[in-house]
């Protein structure tokens, strides 16, 4: 039952029932994919045979900014009008992927259903769908060149700051 007062507001009538908000369920969406993806992480790294120190150091940033995720989920149920704001940052830190020369950045903390276009020898449009995802790349030989836009973290931005409007 402790549980359960995080993802139920109290309502300021006696007698009626709490009701699960649309803030608790963002929060809770940020939790549980944060956890996705420090388990997806951590069996990655696990995994690693040539543990060179920038693959080490992408998985530690993953695992950061996983745990940013499940913080802001956490601070979020606790008290929405004075934690919105970071939750506002983890879903504009998920909104682009991007790959473009020797950089890439992908990070997803939860789904993804992306809009992109990949830049190969043409214009590739594509329709995107992951689960908890992460690439961060910084100055390899090549990488493939692509930009995604993810459609879910731009209409969880609308309700967050819709909701704004209301908590504040």
């Amino acid at each position: 039952m402790p549980l359960a007062r995080f993802f139920f507001k109290k309502t300021p009538n006696p007698g009626s029932r709490p009701g699960f908000t649309l803030l608790n369920g963002i929060a809770l969406y940020q939790v549980v994919g944060g956890a996705i993806g420090i388990s997806l992480a951590l069996r990655l790294g696990l995994k690693m045979e040539n543990e060179a120190n920038s693959s080490l150091l992408a998985v530690l940033l993953a695992c950061l900014l996983y745990s940013f995720s499940i913080i802001c989920g956490i601070l979020l149920l606790q008290n929405a009008r004075k934690h919105l704001t970071l939750s506002i940052i983890n879903q504009v830190l998920q909104v682009l992927s991007l790959g473009i020369g020797s950089f890439a950045f992908n990070y997803v903390a939860g789904v993804k259903i992306g809009l992109g276009l990949d830049f190969l020898e043409s214009w590739i449009v594509n329709l995107k769908f992951s689960l908890s995802s992460f690439q961060f790349v910084f100055n390899a030989a090549s990488t493939n060149q692509y930009v995604t836009i993810n459609l879910l973290a731009i209409f969880l931005l609308y309700l967050l700051e819709r909701s704004k409007e209301k908590v504040m």
